[in-house]
């Protein structure tokens, strides 16, 4: 076993001093904002990495939809609790999952292969990237949605909608005539 100087130890630099010195203390706004992004940057990492994963993966008749990978998904979400994120990020809300799962029912597989879901404070990402280099980005919270969708001709979005069956209809077509 390797025994080390606990005194030199003493004098080394932390991550969280340096954490400290460049963005502030732990509950600055500074911070607040770096670990905000840190976050988002860290599920788009997965994201990703998930992506990446499933174009080495033949897809079979045996593999899942994209549907059940992101209903297992936000299955999963279910479990999180207050401070999931070992900090301060609340659990997504029951209401955001319900939401988010009813515009999974009526999406079509060739927009959800390139969605990914993520939780965000409370409540949940629905993003996308499509072949076309198009975008999507919707927040689901309580029961409201906020959403906006762009290409390099048009956009489509809407601000604080209320979840019902022709909202999600809407957002399914501005969907398909910006991003596919």
């Amino acid at each position: 076993m390797i025994k080390l100087d606990e005194k030199k130890l003493e004098g080394l630099t932390t991550f969280d001093d340096l954490l400290n010195e460049k963005y502030g203390p732990e509950g600055s706004p500074e911070r607040e904002e770096f670990e905000r992004q840190a976050e988002l940057w860290y599920y788009a990492l997965l994201n990703s990495e998930e992506s990446k994963d499933e174009e080495k993966t033949p897809r079979t008749n045996e593999t899942f939809s994209d549907y059940d990978r992101l209903k297992e998904r936000l299955e999963l979400f279910r479990t999180l609790e207050e401070g999931w994120d070992l900090g301060s990020a609340r659990a997504p809300e029951a209401s955001a999952i319900k939401n988010a799962s009813d515009v999974l029912k009526i999406l079509d597989e060739n927009i959800l292969h390139y969605c990914a879901l993520f939780p965000s404070d409370g409540g949940i990402y629905f993003t996308g990237k499509f072949k076309n280099g198009s975008k999507s980005l919707v927040h689901f919270s309580d029961n409201k949605m906020s959403y906006v969708f762009r290409n390099k001709k048009d956009r489509a979005g809407g601000e604080d909608v209320k979840v019902t069956t022709e909202n999600i209809r809407r957002l399914r077509n501005d969907i398909c005539r910006i991003c596919l």
